[in-house]
C-alpha cells in the first residue's frame, strides 16, 4: 500500500515538473515560486519514502528477532524441562531483554534502519540481536555465579529469590548492551599494581670540621 502511495506521490511530482517545462515562461517571479513549490513536494515525497521504507526495513527486522527468539525459547525450553541450568535461564532472559529493547526504541521511533540493504540482510541482523543478548546475559551470569561479583540477595535468601535476581540482572543484560559492557569491564578490571615508596633521602651528617 505504501509502495503504492510513493509511486501515485512521485508521478504527481514529475506530471507537475513537466507541466512547468511545457509552459510557456511567466514573467516576474511566478517560475521561482512555482519551483519551490515543486521542491517542497519533493521533499515531502522524499520523507515518506523514507518513512515507509523505514518502517518495511522495521517489519522485517523484527520478523528475524522473532524467529531466532523463538527458536532460543524452545531449545531453552527443552533443556531447562530437566532441571534448573543458569546459563541456560540467562540466555532466554537476555535474549527476551534485547527483543524488548529494540521494541521499545521502535515504539519510540528512535530506531533507522539501512533499508537499501534488501530484506534478507535486514532479517539476518533481526536475528543477531537475540543471539548477542543473550551471549551478554550469559557472560553476565557466569560473572555472578563465578564470584567476580555479587548477585544483590544475600547467601541465606531462598534459591529462588536467587535465580529470580539472576534472571532479572541477565535480562537487563540484554536490554541494556551499554551495561552489560560496563559490567563486564567493571568485573575483569585489574588494579594497578602499587607504586613502591620512594626510598627516603640519606640522613644528613654533621658538616666537616675545620681545622
Amino acid at each position: 500500500m505504501r509502495q503504492r502511495i510513493c509511486l501515485q506521490l512521485v508521478t504527481s511530482s514529475a506530471a507537475h515538473l513537466l507541466s512547468l517545462v511545457d509552459a510557456p515562461a511567466a514573467h516576474g517571479n511566478a517560475d521561482h515560486e512555482l519551483l519551490a513549490r515543486e521542491r517542497g513536494e519533493l521533499d515531502k515525497v522524499e520523507a515518506y519514502y523514507r518513512h515507509a521504507a523505514n518502517g518495511q526495513a522495521q517489519i522485517t527486522y523484527f520478523a528475524g528477532m522473532a524467529t531466532v527468539l523463538g527458536i532460543v525459547a524452545l531449545l531453552a525450553g527443552l533443556v531447562l524441562s530437566g532441571g534448573w541450568r543458569a546459563g541456560v535461564a540467562s540466555v532466554i532472559a537476555g535474549a527476551i531483554g534485547a527483543v524488548v529493547s529494540v521494541i521499545q526504541r521502535i515504539n519510540a521511533k528512535d530506531f533507522e534502519l539501512d533499508y537499501d540493504v534488501g530484506r534478507p540482510y535486514a532479517f539476518f541482523l533481526g536475528g543477531l540481536r537475540p543471539l548477542i543478548g543473550g551471549a551478554l546475559a550469559l557472560a553476565i551470569s557466569y560473572t555472578f555465579t563465578g564470584g567476580l561479583l555479587h548477585l544483590p540477595v544475600s547467601s541465606t535468601d531462598p534459591t529462588t529469590d536467587q535465580r529470580l535476581a539472576l534472571i532479572v540482572i541477565s535480562f537487563v543484560a540484554g536490554f541494556s548492551e551499554r551495561w552489560a559492557q560496563d559490567t563486564l569491564a567493571t568485573a575483569v578490571q585489574i588494579p594497578e599494581a602499587k607504586k613502591a615508596p620512594d626510598p627516603p633521602p640519606p640522613a644528613s651528617g654533621p658538616g666537616p670540621t675545620a681545622p
